[in-house]
């Protein structure tokens, strides 16, 4: 998380500002995959992601696109079949929310479901 929090402050401008979201893949809905889709491309535009993601060609691409990102977050067999996240670092909300507030100013903090 510590390196996490580094990298995202190295990045982040004086006026920037950082959405976090603790996924709880039991919580996804499918639109959930669109939507990462969009902020990956939104920031890739402004040179702030860590690859180049291009604009969707159409809307089929799109979709096939987001359809990836969403069983990637999923961690799913193509058969439907759990796997371990390879990021899963076991680190809980607790841990993360007060890591979040000893390096940042949290301007809001609510416990949703996913998108």
């Amino acid at each position: 998380m510590n390196a996490v929090s580094d990298r995202v402050q190295w990045l982040l401008t004086d006026d920037g500002l950082i959405v976090t979201h603790e996924p709880a893949r039991d919580r996804f809905k499918e639109g959930l995959g669109s939507f990462i889709l969009l902020l990956q491309v939104l920031l890739s535009a402004k040179g702030r992601f860590y690859k180049d993601i291009p604009i969707p060609a159409n809307e089929e691409t799109r979709k096939i696109e987001a359809a990836r990102i969403f069983q990637n977050l999923m961690f799913e067999t193509d058969e439907g079949n759990k796997i371990q996240s390879p990021n899963n670092n076991e680190a809980g909300y607790r841990e993360m929310s007060a890591m979040l507030q000893d390096h940042f100013d949290i301007l809001e903090e609510t416990d949703t479901y996913a998108f």
